[in-house]
């Protein structure tokens, strides 16, 4: 039975397994016909049917359902309900968030050596040409496609390292008409997202033409690298197989740099995925990224995934509080320059914070319970700005009991609870109506300078998928209820002293 089997098929090869005939199983089932079943088998049945008949299945006494047909056949109703893609985008979603990024889940791939400079010494699968790529210095990778997470992840490990990182140019491929494959790029590539030396281009065909596009298709690895004895080499790897390679070294550069320029050709026209922040930071760069968030929340829709308490939603006063707390701290002189970047941001942030709870569009944020819970408990966010102290108790108060009344009586702001722990929150992602998705490392400091990376991922389909996801998904089966989420909240506001 293959993966994506309909529900007939699985309760088919149920009967089969156990010898029994359509009448037999209609009996054991207490249906009134044969025919009856004879239809649920050739998927002539509405889903309204399928959840009766699922649901008598699960409670027949009679017979014993397998777990692995269990989980096949809640596969084949989901699938039922939602159809392929929109049930293939909810797998690649869960993927990207419940996946663990330290955990490695790269997969063996073989390779067949043909020509070229390997030809005398041929390598036989890609973890002897990673080792070889571990030894070596001024590691150069231009990718196109090849975004599955266990291939991908080969690679993390060398891109990661904080001696002689990898350089890795990566151009992702989207299919408007097959939303998973955005996703599926995405998910596969969420690991390399934050990483400095790591930019990816989204080869879209909303931007190029169909000859420009085919640059860009296929499943390819090119790698220039200086090896241990001091040699310059070019490696060129495509993907023929499911876990298979053929790979070439270039003896004379210009083939190599042949190839490149091809995928240099429509470099110009495409956007790298992440923000990218200059290496000097000033505090003007702050004013101008507080800029930049106030335009992608005004008044738009949001959507987000995140452990705890958003910046915009505590009042400017809160934060420049505990601003001052740390400037003074350190003992920093308050120049000009300074006091009039201090106001910008403070301006910034009301405009931000009004118009959370003004704007006649909604805010859906899932936050994590027990990030909360932390929260409460030492005042600091799970993305505390570096730049801010903790929050004392009584701030913590106010902050929880603004969001608490929001909660009540503000039928555009929600925030949601998670019901357990089947959310770890490892990105946040957040979606701005009409702009994108943002995603970025949930547990960041916001130091700008220390390799801060955010990815907005402007595409249509991943917008649509992801806020499908949130409503069809997320908060029908992850959050606790509303009622229970306020009861929370005042057993944390009750927790907190009202001045310190």
């Amino acid at each position: 039975m293959n993966s994506f089997s309909s529900f007939g098929e699985c309760i088919k090869a149920m009967l089969e397994s156990r010898e029994l005939s359509l009448l037999e199983g209609a009996r054991l089932m207490n249906m009134k016909s044969a025919t009856s079943l004879s239809r649920i088998i050739h998927n002539e049945v509405n889903v309204k049917t399928l959840d009766v008949f699922y649901q008598a299945l699960l409670e027949n006494q009679r017979i014993s359902i397998l777990p692995e047909e269990k989980a096949q056949l809640d596969q084949a109703l989901s699938i039922q309900r939602v159809g392929i893609e929109r049930y293939l985008s909810h797998q690649i979603m869960w993927q990207m968030l419940l996946s663990n990024p330290d955990q490695s889940v790269h997969e063996p791939y073989t390779i067949q050596c043909r020509g070229g400079a390997l030809q005398q010494h041929p390598l036989h699968s890609l973890a002897e040409v990673i080792q070889i790529y571990e030894q070596s210095t001024e590691i150069e990778l231009i990718i196109t496609g090849c975004c599955r997470y266990t291939l991908m992840d080969n690679f993390y490990p060398l891109a990661a390292r904080k001696e002689n990182p990898a350089r890795i140019v990566h151009y992702l491929h989207n299919r408007p008409d097959h939303p998973h494959v955005l996703l599926g790029s995405i998910a596969a590539v969420r690991r390399f997202l934050p990483l400095a030396g790591y930019t990816a281009y989204m080869a879209d065909a909303s931007i190029l033409t169909p000859e420009a596009l085919a640059l860009y298709d296929g499943n390819r690895i090119f790698c220039t690298f200086v090896a241990a004895c001091g040699k310059k080499r070019m490696h060129h790897l495509v993907l023929t197989d499911a876990h298979e390679f053929l790979m070439t070294e270039y003896r004379h550069p210009s083939p190599f740099l042949f190839q490149i320029d091809q995928l240099n050709h429509h470099k110009a026209c495409l956007s790298p995925i992440q923000t990218q922040f200059p290496e000097s930071i000033t505090i003007d760069n702050y004013v101008r990224y507080a800029e930049m968030n106030r335009k992608w929340e005004a008044n738009h829709s949001i959507f987000s995934i995140k452990p705890d308490i958003h910046l915009p939603f505590i009042h400017p006063d809160i934060l420049l509080a505990a601003g001052m707390r740390t400037i003074n701290g350190l003992k920093v002189s308050r120049s000009e320059s300074m006091k009039k970047a201090v106001d910008e941001m403070y301006a910034i942030h009301l405009q931000r914070y009004r118009n959370c709870f003004t704007k006649k569009k909604v805010t859906h944020a899932v936050l994590s319970t027990s990030a909360m819970q932390r929260f409460v408990l030492t005042g600091r966010l799970s993305d505390h700005f570096f730049a801010l102290s903790a929050f004392t108790p009584a701030e913590r108060r106010k902050i929880l009991a603004n969001l608490r009344q929001q909660m009540s009586e503000n039928p555009y702001f929600n925030l949601y609870f998670s019901k357990d722990d089947s959310l770890p929150f490892y990105l946040e992602i957040t979606s701005y109506e009409g702009r994108g998705v943002m995603l970025s490392n949930a547990n960041s400091s916001y130091n700008l300078s220390e390799g801060h990376v955010e990815s907005m991922i402007v595409q249509p389909e991943f917008f649509q998928a992801f806020q499908d996801f949130f409503t069809q998904e997320l908060l029908p089966n992850h959050v606790i209820p509303q009622q229970k989420g306020l009861n929370l909240m005042d057993q944390w506001i009750a927790s907190l002293p009202s001045s310190d």
